[in-house]
């Protein structure tokens, strides 16, 4: 049997197509020839065809982009955190940082569903590093254009949208303030462990002071610290005592005890339910006054949880460490989204 080969003569490829020897004797003749041209046009159609293919998926990612922002035009809540009426802070968005609206709802999107890089690669028709880099790019930025939506209004407003509840026995309170965890992943170093892991959680995270008015709008946030830091060693160095005024009034929960020294010297008050001691029991009136209390400090409970809405900040998401370096900024801007929402309490 003969072996089926291929040879090049003169520019056209050859081929020999194998026959057996019964083949050849039964029929006289000899091996078939196949004669295929080679020329230039052959590479042309190649590189046309791959030239089309890549046009297509180009315009197949745009049109795919295209839906995708439509998409998250259409319910801005659901997927970018914003209200249908507030939809106007993406185009500021984009003016102040000269990003384009894919690289805004990027940050906006990741902040507001906490979806992996990949993810929002596959959403945005780019690579994960795209993903990532347009992040660390515009957080920064769009944390210092949101900040001025975290203000300490004067006395005088915050007492004109006094809510109903506050009139009565509490007219004089200005911020209420709380404490709030989120969770990042166990550093590398133990120094960092130990500064980091907060017996509250029983896991490492970094720590927020918030305050808000009597209706629920956000006045202050501070930068982050580490889970272990005490709520009054955050208040002495975070900058929230230069905000106070002489005879401001700040509603807090019991744990905020040790506080009440530092704000006297500020001249200032703290409203919040009273201590017990130990096998002893609250009288009638303490129980009255708690309630009270509680009832209207909750509101800053409330806060958070609307804050943490933004599922990157939700209580069991982890941050990675890629990311660790901006959850301050993250934080601003979340809540200074949630300020946009409008007050909670009327």
């Amino acid at each position: 049997m003969k072996d089926a080969s291929t040879s090049l003569v003169k520019g056209k490829y050859i081929q020999k197509t194998e026959l057996s020897s019964s083949e050849e004797l039964s029929q006289g003749s000899s091996s078939e020839i196949t004669v295929l041209p080679l020329d230039s046009s052959f590479h042309v159609d190649s590189m046309s065809e791959t030239s089309s293919v890549a046009e297509e998926m180009n315009q197949s990612n745009v049109l795919k982009l295209k839906f995708q922002i439509d998409e998250m035009n259409s319910h801005p809540r659901m997927y970018l955190g914003i209200d249908p009426e507030n939809i106007f802070i993406v185009d500021r968005l984009t003016l102040f940082l000269k990003a384009s609206r894919a690289d805004v709802m990027t940050v906006l999107r990741k902040i507001r569903l906490n979806e992996s890089m990949e993810r929002l690669g596959h959403v945005f028709c780019v690579s994960r590093s795209t993903i990532s880099r347009r992040l660390h790019k515009n957080i920064p930025n769009m944390a210092q254009f949101l900040k001025s939506l975290i203000i300490w209004p004067e006395r005088s407003i915050i007492y004109a949208n006094l809510p109903l509840a506050f009139r009565a026995n509490f007219n004089n309170v200005q911020s209420i303030i709380d404490c709030f965890e989120v969770e990042i992943e166990k550093p590398s170093k133990p120094t960092h462990q130990a500064l980091t892991w907060s017996e509250y959680k029983k896991c490492n995270t970094v720590k927020y002071l918030i305050s808000c008015t009597p209706d629920g709008n956000i006045n202050f946030i501070s930068n982050g610290y580490g889970g272990r830091t005490s709520d009054s060693k955050i208040i002495q160095e975070c900058g929230y005592l230069d905000k106070l005024k002489p005879g401001t009034v700040v509603m807090a929960d019991r744990g905020f005890k040790a506080v009440e020294t530092i704000l006297s010297e500020k001249r200032c008050s703290l409203l919040r339910p009273p201590s017990v001691a130990t096998g002893s029991k609250m009288t009638e009136a303490e129980v009255r006054y708690t309630k009270l209390i509680a009832s209207l400090r909750v509101h800053v409970e409330r806060v958070i949880k609307r804050v943490r809405e933004y599922h990157f900040l939700e209580a069991h998401s982890c941050f990675h460490h890629d990311l660790l370096a901006l959850v301050d900024q993250i934080v601003i801007i979340a809540c200074a989204l949630s300020n946009l929402q409008g007050p909670l309490l009327h």
